[in-house]
């Protein structure tokens, strides 16, 4: 993880794009020497165009790298609501998010019991537990 200084920055930084409606997950930080990397899920709405959708992965990735110098930034796009073998988007409620597919976030919360949506998880990994 990155120091604690830097994720208020990139939590600053979020913000501003969360006060335009835009959600995030999967927030994951890590460093190798004096490289620091995160890797970041942009959840926009369903019906944005992909070159709507890959134009606001830009301007997150260029408002955190003018805030954190030399920070990789990895953006994965997804429309809100998604569920994919892979990941799982927020749920309804659960930090402000919201979803039109409260049954499957219901079905994932049943089966293994409070999920923090807020970081990424492997859904299949989740689906063997």
């Amino acid at each position: 993880a990155l120091p604690a200084s830097d994720l208020a920055v990139i939590d600053a930084v979020l913000s501003e794009f969360r006060a335009q409606g835009l959600q995030f997950h999967g927030l994951r930080t890590r460093s190798a020497g004096t490289q620091r990397f995160l890797d970041i899920h942009v959840i926009v709405p369903g019906d944005w165009s992909v070159a709507r959708g890959h134009e606001l992965a830009h301007k997150v990735a260029d408002a955190l790298r003018a805030h954190i110098l030399g920070l990789a930034v990895v953006t994965h796009l997804e429309p809100i609501g998604a569920v994919t073998d892979d990941c799982v988007s927020p749920a309804p409620g659960v930090h402000g998010a919201e979803t039109t597919d409260q049954s499957k976030a219901q079905e994932i919360t049943k089966r293994f019991g409070t999920v923090d949506y807020q970081d990424a998880y492997d859904y299949k990994k989740l689906r063997q537990r």
